[in-house]
């Protein structure tokens, strides 16, 4: 018949019996450890002691964390002390002829206006037919000079008014250097625009000076007696008109003066 051996036990975990016989076995059925009598009375446990610690592993290959997320910006830090002025730029460079804005300009219906008052479409009077004001020429007056003629109206002295023998300046070498063939800006209905002056050749102009005969109206001319400077500031507004017809205009009470000449004489152009 069968032989049913049992053995001293316990369920509780890390418990150890306190006494065996010598060959009497137990076992801790939660911890899953045998133990046995000594012959020195003394209770063994049968895993034997701890073998010495294995080699580490190799590292796993495990994925980098994500950065973390950016810190607030700072405050920002105090302004910095102003630094040294710097030098004086250059003056002005000169622009093209000009009035200044109090200039009287006779309009075809016989009114005047002042040169600074006239609008794109106007209709001014010229010397032989009425001329719409096709574009308005607003420089500064620059390192040129201002001259005050017969004490009747102020212009620069590269500017073209009407003689006795054609066309002439007070100043020609100013006509030559800062008008002839000059590139400017202009406000025409198409918004600003830049135009050439092409201008009446050198040769054809007069020098103007005290003695000259200038156009006067529609059919008299008027003796130059004074020619005064007047000393005014580099940014003075002046005023200039781009003209049709015969594109000349009528100022101060009688003078003729040009603009900026005819589209037809192909005085002035367009710059592509």
């Amino acid at each position: 018949m069968a032989v049913t051996i049992r053995v001293k036990r316990s369920s509780t975990a890390s418990s150890v019996p306190t006494s065996l016989t010598f060959r009497e076995i137990a076992v801790n059925t939660a911890d899953g450890l045998l133990f046995v009598g000594h012959t020195d009375t003394t209770v063994k446990d049968l895993r034997g002691p701890t073998g010495p610690t294995g080699p580490a592993g190799p590292t796993g290959a495990g994925t980098q964390g994500a950065s973390g997320a950016t810190g607030a910006k700072g405050s920002t830090g105090p302004t910095g002390a102003p630094g040294p002025t710097g030098p004086a730029g250059p003056a002005p460079a000169p622009a093209p002829k000009c009035f200044t804005a109090n200039t009287l300009i006779l309009m075809a219906n016989g009114d005047y206006k002042t040169i600074s008052e006239v609008q794109l479409g106007d209709k001014v009077m010229g010397r032989t037919s009425e001329n719409v004001v096709l574009g308005l020429d607003r420089p500064i007056l620059g390192n040129r000079d201002m001259l005050n003629v017969n004490g009747e109206f102020m212009t620069t002295p590269d500017h073209l008014i009407l003689t006795d023998n054609g066309w002439g300046a007070i100043s020609k070498s100013d006509y030559v250097n800062n008008d002839y063939g000059a590139v400017s800006e202009v406000i025409t209905a198409q918004g600003k625009t830049l135009m050439t002056d092409v201008g009446i050749h050198p040769s054809n102009v007069d020098q103007i000076e005290i003695g000259t005969n200038l156009a006067h109206g529609t059919d008299s001319y008027r003796l130059v007696r004074t020619i005064t400077k007047v000393n005014m500031p580099v940014n003075t507004q002046l005023y200039n008109l781009v003209l049709s017809g015969d594109g000349t205009m009528i100022i101060a009470n009688g003078y003729v003066a040009s603009g900026w000449a005819t589209e037809e004489l192909q005085v002035y152009k367009l710059v592509a």
